[in-house]
């Protein structure tokens, strides 16, 4: 199911692109290879979403939302292939060139840092993050990024070796994915609500593997 939505709205992205490059509005051209680049990111096709993310930059022109916005879908996939430093660099960096632009994507950037920190095991800098990410992203004002963050935070506190508390903490994670039928993050928070009940130092073993389940 979660793969049949993928395809559908990649299937409108595509739409929506040639309608953009027809009129000559690169702005909004740039922005749906972007949206396409993050779905073939979450379903593993990374060659693609490279490709995407090349075209995107090459529309960019020095607008700071566009460069903000390529490295935050850059560090989703480079998270996502377990390049972990990449992932970081970029991350970091949206959040400098971002700004105060979009509090959705400084936070989502602040929640791939987290994560990407942890790994890293650089641990200061990445809490720091994980609560920057966490405090940018109430329940009450975006829904689906709270639950991104909640995940990334979870998977950094299993890398820090903090099980006590993240398996009750995904709970209401879980009542939320169940509401909007995310069976892709289901899983996920699933196996890292498993990952918690194993334990260090299985846990910080279990974290990276988490989100393979995406795909």
């Amino acid at each position: 199911a979660a793969v049949g939505r993928y395809s559908e709205a990649m299937d409108q992205y595509r739409v929506a692109l040639t309608a953009h490059r027809s009129s000559g509005r690169q702005r909004n051209e740039a922005f749906a290879l972007l949206n396409m680049a993050d779905i073939h990111s979450q379903l593993g096709q990374f060659q693609q979403a490279a490709a995407a993310l090349n075209e995107a930059n090459a529309l960019s022109a020095g607008a700071a939302e566009i460069e903000a916005q390529w490295l935050v879908i850059r560090a989703a996939a480079g998270l996502r292939e377990g390049r972990y430093r990449a992932a970081w660099t970029d991350a970091t960096n949206a959040v400098v060139v971002g700004g105060e632009l979009s509090t959705v994507r400084t936070a989502r950037a602040r929640g791939l840092a987290c994560a990407a920190g942890a790994a890293l095991r650089r641990h200061d800098a990445a809490a720091s993050n994980c609560a920057a990410a966490r405090d940018a992203s109430p329940f009450s004002r975006h829904v689906p990024l709270w639950l991104e963050v909640r995940l990334y935070d979870a998977e950094a506190q299993l890398r820090f070796g903090n099980t006590a508390g993240v398996a009750d903490g995904l709970d209401q994670a879980l009542r939320v994915i169940e509401t909007a039928e995310a069976s892709a993050d289901r899983w996920r928070a699933l196996a890292l609500a498993a990952a918690a009940r194993a334990g260090p130092p299985r846990a910080e073993a279990q974290a990276g593997l988490t989100r393979e389940l995406e795909t």
